[in-house]
């Protein structure tokens, strides 16, 4: 199979390194690209407008030296305890949050990540052009900042970031951890492209890379949660959704319908990695037996192995090969075939209004389905594709991972239960304590100390992160 030169080498697969593959712009202040181009879909996407630029905020910064170049779209506010709005780029292809750093309460982009479990963030000393184009956090944004001299870097598919380990609050739905995280001194020009000014891990591994305590292993080490889970609402910004949202300790009720499944996560695996019973295009069974699927936020699209891709593509109706691509695979615009997946006895459907992609110069449309095996032959990596379908709780304590029918703007679920006996509670029974309650909450700061400063230009990044098995001495996370 062939792979273009942006792709990461076999080699590297093979090794594990932490695989980032961006999105490739020409980005000028006076002109925005239209050449997008996407970890294992290696062709042109285009470009997708703002249905609704009143969308667009416009806000200063004023406890920064520089401002993120990059438009965005902001959630509705959260009123439940420990959660905070997760926003998008407008194009549904990335989501973040807005988390204050510091004595000054800086506020940064942080891509919500549940594919990896560092936490970083740009520094203010880093002078170059991809820095210059984000919200940055150091010495002058808080006095309680401490600086180390220990060294952290991470290797991307086609690039790197590279500083030291700070240490310094984080400010979030309600919290406020004093831990160490990543500051970020050297980045590589790929990261140009990409709206975050940091990342928020949330991947079930240790935050090996960086050697620090993960963001919930400093909640469960500070006892301020009763449960350790996280649940996570992911919008349709073109639809005109504005209630992506992240709880920390809890579900919020208000956003599915019916009961989470649960489902455990496969064993010797730091993923959240999950067993899939079976693929259904229009109801007929694929027989895609023994699968396994990496629930990812960080990842935009649905990738699978090759040979998985084609058999879906062959029951698609009119699907056909895409002619610049070896991975990708091109659907009828006006495609309604019905996608599901079934998972412990529930199928969950894919939205026709998320597979389908960019129109092609003949009347076709490219999915949004990359047939590529990053992981193995049996497994799947599952991104915002397919988790704008679903509520997801990603399961700390037991190593689960649930999914309920998400409830639509119209109230509509898509997804629907197969013929099982009685369903699972909302939150699964914990097998120990957890410590203490829920500690009080406070407004979110994206939605009152959220501060951006969107140009007439604009650069879309569709970030596509995975994160790949290491060896003890290799293991790399974001």
């Amino acid at each position: 199979m062939r792979l273009s030169s942006w792709l990461l080498p076999a080699a590297w697969l093979s090794t594990g390194v932490t695989a980032f593959y961006p999105v490739k712009y020409n980005v000028r202040p006076s002109q925005p690209s239209g050449d997008i181009k996407q970890r294992f879909y290696p062709y042109n996407t285009g470009k997708r407008p703002h249905k609704d630029g009143k969308d667009l905020l416009k806000m200063d910064i004023v406890k920064t030296r520089r401002e993120n170049k990059f438009e965005a779209v902001f959630s509705d506010n959260t009123t439940m305890p420990h959660s905070m709005p997760i926003h998008t780029d407008g194009f549904d292809y990335s989501y973040f949050s807005v988390i204050d750093f510091g004595s000054e309460r800086q506020p940064m982009y942080m891509l919500i990540d549940t594919g990896a479990s560092n936490t970083w963030l740009i520094s203010t000393n880093c002078t170059l052009e991809p820095c210059l184009l984000h919200n940055t956090f150091g010495a002058e944004d808080s006095k309680s900042l401490s600086v180390t001299d220990t060294p952290f870097d991470v290797t991307y598919g086609s690039g790197t970031v590279s500083g030291v380990i700070v240490n310094d609050s984080l400010s979030f739905a309600g919290f406020n951890l004093h831990m160490g995280f990543g500051s970020v001194l050297k980045m590589s020009d790929e990261f140009s492209n990409y709206m975050f000014d940091g990342i928020l891990g949330l991947g079930r591994a240790p935050s090996d890379k960086l050697k620090t305590p993960t963001v919930m292993q400093e909640l469960e080490n500070a006892g301020l949660l009763e449960k350790h889970v996280v649940g996570i609402n992911i919008q349709r910004h073109r639809e005109g959704s504005k209630d992506g949202q992240i709880v920390f300790g809890d579900v919020d009720r208000t956003k599915f319908v019916g009961d989470i499944s649960y489902t455990d996560t496969v064993d010797n695996t730091d993923h959240w990695e999950i067993p899939l019973e079976d693929v259904l295009v229009d109801g007929n069974p694929l027989n895609l037996k023994n699968k396994k699927g990496v629930i990812d936020t960080g990842t935009s699209y649905l990738l699978l192995p090759s040979q998985d891709a084609k058999q879906l593509r062959d029951a698609i109706p009119n699907a056909r090969p895409n002619a610049q691509s070896d991975e990708g695979f091109d659907v009828p615009c006006s495609s309604t075939t019905k996608i599901e997946f079934a998972v412990n006895g529930v199928k969950y459907s894919m939205s026709p209004t998320d597979y389908i992609g960019t129109p092609t110069s003949d009347g076709m449309c490219m999915a949004n389905i990359v047939g590529n095996d990053p992981f193995g032959p049996d497994e799947w990596l599952m991104g915002d594709v397919f988790l704008k379908n679903v509520y997801a709780v990603f399961d700390f304590d037991e190593n689960k991972v649930g999914f309920a029918k998400r409830k639509e703007s119209n109230g509509s679920p898509t997804s629907q239960a197969a013929p099982t006996g009685s369903g699972s509670p909302v939150l699964p029974p914990k097998s120990e304590s957890s410590g203490a309650g829920p500690a009080d909450s406070s407004k979110s700061p994206g939605s009152n100390g959220a501060s951006i400063s969107v140009p007439h230009w604009f650069s879309v990044a569709i970030l596509l992160s995975i994160s790949c098995y290491w060896s003890s001495a290799l293991r790399t996370w974001l």
